[in-house]
């Protein structure tokens, strides 16, 4: 019996804490499993969950000093009968890693959804973590790039396409700050995500326009949410715009004309070099007025291929090209990066 209780030992301390997959079961049981049974009208103590958290803290600091410990010992990583145990193998992309005293941010490939990484002088954050089944996706993606830590995750509004892989960024690495609106938050996504903060420990905060964010040398301003839209999760999405050097790059959400009239009111800087399209690119969003006072020479569209919304919509590819910004595609192009200098951006796409 000791054998087998030791051997499936080992296979879960494999499976969640080695391999890129990570298996949910310590966030599943700590949090999952107990608002189930508070359904059916059970209570787990606190002092059982408290202790399977700690357990699950504690292992996963083993699991690291074994990661480092092999790399420093053999520079590569581990495989096992075909499985690759290690934080640099499997999915989510092989761009390189940040150049020093450089700004990249990265927009990743997450098909009909946001997600954007953005990397300065060892700090990173996230703007939004792409749909339920790209979770594990942008946890590779973050692994590879040698991520264990992240300043500050960005829901911009509890839609799915946003929020759907928080949970598994939230429940998998330390996050400072989290930043989320203070707005209608139903759905299975939502609550995932709300279930890993509990999990974790971690109280979502709503932003005010006008706060500053210190990103290593670079900065980023909280444009919006302005007003409350009531049922309108869109409208209510988190705005910021990003400046490192004289560079800046502005996200909205799913932010439409609505929004932006607002955040054009407020009187806060707009004009970005780099706007990551609004809405994936639908018609609603990115007016005339709003691209003309953001005034990209860049844009960046974030949609699937062959999406069933038909994003980006061509009205906003002609507007986009009336204003003269260079557009990149994920659908298209893959994941998109940039990086600055603080003075200029270079680009390059990844498939």
């Amino acid at each position: 019996m000791l054998y087998v209780l030791t051997a499936a030992f080992l296979v879960f301390f494999a499976g969640r804490y080695l391999t890129p997959g990570s298996w949910e079961l310590p966030w599943w049981v700590t949090a999952k499993l107990p608002q189930q049974l508070d359904i059916w009208g059970w209570q787990v103590p606190d002092n059982i969950l408290a202790g399977l958290r700690g357990t699950d803290e504690f292992l996963r600091r083993q699991a690291d000093g074994l990661r480092r410990g092999w790399q420093s010992f053999t520079g590569q990583g581990l495989e096992i009968a075909g499985v690759k145990f290690w934080k640099n193998t499997g999915g989510g992309g092989s761009m390189p890693l940040p150049e020093a005293g450089q700004l990249t941010v990265d927009f990743l490939d997450v098909g009909q959804g946001d997600c954007a990484l953005i990397q300065v002088d060892g700090h990173a954050m996230l703007f939004d973590c792409g749909p339920d089944d790209t979770g594990t996706y942008v946890q590779n993606y973050l692994q590879k790039q040698g991520i264990d830590t992240l300043d500050y995750v960005i829901g911009s509004h509890p839609d799915e396409d946003h929020i759907g892989g928080m949970d598994v960024v939230v429940s998998k690495f330390d996050c400072g700050t989290i930043l989320m609106p203070e707005t209608e938050k139903d759905g299975k996504s939502a609550r995932d995500a709300e279930l890993a903060m509990n999990y974790r420990g971690y109280q979502a905060v709503a932003p005010w326009p006008g706060q500053v964010y210190e990103l290593g040398d670079a900065f980023f301003t909280v444009l919006g949410p302005v007003s409350y839209y009531e049922n309108d999760t869109n409208n209510n999405s988190i705005a910021v715009r990003l400046v490192y050097g004289s560079v800046s790059f502005l996200f909205t959400g799913d932010a439409e004309k609505e929004e932006e009239a607002d955040l054009a009111a407020e009187g806060l800087e707009l004009k970005s070099d780099v706007y990551q399209v609004g809405h994936h690119g639908s018609s609603t969003a990115s007016s005339w007025e709003f691209l003309r006072e953001v005034s990209p020479a860049y844009a960046v569209i974030s949609c699937g291929a062959e999406n069933r919304y038909g994003h980006p919509h061509e009205e906003v590819l002609e507007r986009l090209a009336a204003v003269g910004s260079a557009v990149y595609r994920t659908d298209r192009q893959g994941t998109v990066r940039a990086v600055s200098d603080g003075e200029s951006i270079r680009w390059s796409t990844e498939r």
